[in-house]
């Protein structure tokens, strides 16, 4: 019976060793390709900016963790928070905000709680990533240091 339970147990350690790896590769791509990784179609981010910031259940402080659920961009409504690629000073980066209407070209026009402009790009399917799901807020320490210590995190 002790050798069932240990060939059990070794094989769950490998288990879990190689989907910890496997992850570990698919974020990999993910992050250079500045795409989320999404999990059992969820991913986690880290908000970094204050543009979210609002009176609204669904808007979101500095250093809170987004949930972000992979949708279809079909069903995405005014009033809901989306994430999407956009490039900001020539950099691509992971802009959520918030959608405020229909964009005269063809997608929608979106904008942060927090900001009195409308995005300048629409959004559309192409840079389409994913809808705001859920937040936690209780961890923005830890994610305040993730966010400004990564050499330190990855180091220990």
């Amino acid at each position: 019976m002790k050798k069932i339970i240990s060939v059990i147990m070794t094989t769950l350690a490998i288990l879990i060793f190689l989907f910890a790896l496997s992850i570990m590769f698919i974020g990999s791509r993910a992050m250079k390709e500045n795409e989320p990784l999404f999990i059992f179609g969820y991913s986690f981010s880290i908000v970094p900016t204050d543009s979210m910031i609002g009176d609204a259940s669904d808007s979101l402080d500095v250093y809170d963790i987004a949930i972000i659920k992979q949708s279809l961009f079909a069903d995405i409504e005014i009033g809901d928070v989306i994430v999407f690629q956009s490039e900001i000073q020539g950099v691509e980066v992971l802009v959520i905000h918030r959608v405020v209407g229909l964009h005269p070209d063809g997608g929608f026009e979106t904008k942060g709680d927090n900001n009195a402009s409308v995005d300048f790009n629409p959004v559309t399917e192409e840079n389409y990533q994913g809808s705001f799901h859920g937040k936690i807020t209780f961890l923005k320490p830890i994610a305040s240091l993730a966010a400004n210590s990564r050499g330190l995190i990855f180091l220990v």
